[in-house]
């Protein structure tokens, strides 16, 4: 279970609420929690790979390729994506970022 989490908390920035899909799994983890892989459990250990495998999937990057960067913020946080467009003439996220109040505390334009 450990390595599972490692590995999916490793690309947890490209799955939309992973903290709360993997909260089941975590709190299997809590000392003197019986082990018990129920129904919840086990959404929990699929959905995350069904996550990855959706759109939007990061394209590579390709250096010689112009990019875009698109911003959003609010009082809640702020959070970035930045585009490529690919050979379909589409635009295509090539990496994410999100910061919370809590980190733009720390974090340096």
């Amino acid at each position: 279970m450990k390595s599972f989490l490692g590995l999916t908390g490793y690309i947890r920035q490209f799955m939309p609420g992973y903290s709360k899909t993997a909260k089941p799994l975590s709190d299997m983890l809590l000392n003197g929690v019986e082990f018990e892989f129920g129904p919840m459990q086990r959404q929990a250990f699929d959905r995350p790979k069904e996550l990855l495998c959706q759109s939007p999937a990061l394209h590579i990057f390709q250096q010689c390729e112009p990019l875009e960067l698109h911003t959003d913020a609010s009082s809640h946080g702020f959070g970035e994506v930045l585009l490529q467009r690919s050979d379909d003439g589409q635009l295509h996220p090539i990496h994410y970022m999100k910061t919370s109040p809590q980190q733009q505390k720390t974090v340096e334009l």
